[in-house]
């Protein structure tokens, strides 16, 4: 006979009837849970960057730079935090030199800086990102802060934009699309906003899963606490992002004091000081939080009042059929665990605790010294250079050997600082000039004013034109021209009144070989035009616009 279907041959083995499956455990849900609320931030994200799920899929060269496919995870909201994560990896085999070599960089710059930068203020600490495993999709969520501490200036953004300065190979494709997402202000609202949801829900419910406490003491009094903060979340964003709304479980273990939660204390109050009034984040918020009330209704409906396993229907033959079920994935979180201890010890460990030094002790490497025909000899000098090398820390010799790399590095970067700094001046400069809006303002500017204006509405995105004119006249002609066109009603000047002062308009003959051609006495020229004094009474000209 055909076999029945997995659940079906489960429920025949543990003898139970239809109906009666076991429900999901804590780790599972919040996955599927939180997964629900990142693709409700998608597709707000989506939608504010104009990207409908058609052209996502029928064109995918358009969005190629802003996402990275990694299977469950493809999203335009993860897509940064998994580049990031990827560019700064300290154990990958592919991004291991890449991920050290920003380490060293950004610790040299915050020694070469100290007492100047304020305590409030984080820059580096790279090794609080965190692996992204297959098995636990919210660590998007609890990397979003981190990510969000990198895009500042001084940090990884100006690390990437220096590297692009200076051409750098490695991890080209990587800095491209990174540079892009930290310029997006959609892409950024994205990630402030898990960083947000993280803060206000995530950290707790990983505190109350973690313990080794039965499922039913747990999980009938989380899952419905949790339900209703996600529907008040969802109706007040606002109190999420000003921090007055989290959740706050009554089977939570109380949080540890530990260095990284100090610096994410620093950088959710950064994230949520540019979130005020940021109505595409509340947005996000609200349709992620509304996701996520439905997803618990649904993966965690056991646990809530007038299910199978709620607080009501709790009975010793329950608890003993469920004694060895875990509130958490285990397995995926020893892995965890392991891989942010070895994260720790590179960080800050010294020259006598590296493998080393460890293997041997562990294989009598120093009777095998001793045995040898100048052993005691060979021995001291050993013991030397050990006390040598373990008077400097790891992040020491980092800092070290980033000194001796960035005198090369600010040399060639000197001209490009100079030129930048330059160029933000002028930008600063142009932002404060008022735009003129009417042919009148325009009449009072002089030289350097009429240049400036256009160089604003270079500034503002307008194209089709050179900032550098002939004359005067054709300052006048350009700028009326745009202003013309953004508002048809710009000509407020009175009937009669081109607002050009002179009548005369002669093109600027251009330098160079050749015979200047010779101007007729009594003609009028203008570019390759040319007309009487005659011909021109016989049509009223009240200002010239753009080409003859």
């Amino acid at each position: 006979p055909p076999k029945p279907p997995s659940p079906q041959a489960a429920r025949l083995v543990r003898g139970v009837a239809e109906g009666e499956d076991d429900p999901t455990c804590a780790h599972h849900g919040i996955v599927n849970i939180f997964e629900g609320g990142r693709k409700e931030i998608d597709k707000v994200l989506k939608a504010a960057m104009n990207i409908t799920e058609e052209q996502s899929a029928a064109d995918a060269a358009k969005i190629k730079n802003m996402r990275t496919h990694v299977g469950w995870f493809s999203s335009p909201s993860c897509s940064l935090i998994y580049q990031t994560v990827k560019y700064t990896a300290l154990f990958s085999s592919k991004g291991y030199a890449v991920g050290s070599k920003f380490r060293q960089w950004i610790l040299t710059q915050l020694a070469a800086q100290e007492g100047d930068i304020p305590g409030d203020q984080l820059l580096g600490s790279v090794e609080d990102l965190l692996a992204i495993c297959g098995s636990r999709d919210y660590v998007f969520f609890m990397n979003a802060a981190v990510t969000e501490r990198f895009s500042q200036d001084g940090s990884l953004l100006t690390f990437l934009e220096e590297e692009d300065t200076m051409g750098a190979e490695a991890g080209g494709k990587l800095r491209k699309s990174i540079l892009l997402g930290f310029r997006s202000d959609y892409i950024m609202a994205a990630v402030r906003a898990m960083a947000l949801i993280c803060d206000s829900a995530l950290w707790e419910l990983l505190r109350a899963i973690g313990s080794d406490t039965h499922i039913l003491d747990i999980l009938p009094v989380m899952w419905p606490e949790t339900l209703a903060f996600f529907e008040a979340a969802a109706a007040a964003p606002s109190k999420v992002v000003d921090g007055s709304l989290t959740l706050s479980l009554s089977v939570a273990r109380e949080a540890k004091v530990t260095p990284r939660a100090t610096r994410a204390a620093i950088d959710i109050a950064r994230i949520r000081e540019k979130a005020a009034g940021d109505t595409i984040i509340e947005k996000m918020l609200s349709s992620a939080f509304t996701a996520m009330a439905e997803g618990t209704r649904n993966h965690a409906s056991e646990f809530l009042p007038g299910g199978n396993f709620c607080s009501e229907k709790i009975t010793d033959e329950l608890r003993q059929r469920l004694s060895g079920m875990p509130t958490t994935s285990t397995s995926a979180e020893r892995t965890f665990a392991l891989g942010r201890d070895h994260d720790q010890r590179a960080g800050a460990c010294r020259d006598d605790t590296r493998s080393g030094a460890i293997l041997g002790a562990m294989d009598n490497t120093h009777e095998f010294m001793r045995g040898r025909e100048k052993g005691e000899e060979e021995w001291r000098m050993l013991r030397r250079l050990a006390r040598r090398g373990m008077k400097e820390t790891m992040a020491e010799k980092r800092i070290a050997a980033g000194r001796v790399a960035a005198t090369e590095r600010n040399a060639k970067l000197e001209g490009h600082r100079a030129k930048q700094a330059a160029k933000k001046k002028e930008l600063a400069r142009l932002e404060a000039i008022p735009l003129a809006t009417r042919y009148s303002e325009l009449k009072g500017m002089v030289g350097d004013e009429l240049v400036d204006q256009l160089r604003k509405h270079k500034l503002l995105g307008k194209k089709g034109f050179t900032v550098t004119q002939p004359n005067r006249e054709a300052y006048f002609l350009q700028l009326q021209t745009l202003l013309l066109e953004a508002d048809p009603a710009a000509n407020d000047l009175e009937d009669g009144d081109s607002g050009i002062t002179g009548r005369g308009i002669r093109k600027k003959s251009a330098g160079g070989g050749g015979k200047r051609k010779k101007k007729k006495k009594g003609v009028i020229y203008y570019m390759d035009y040319e007309w009487t004094q005659e011909e021109e009474d016989d049509f009223e000209v009240s200002a010239i616009v753009g080409k003859v």
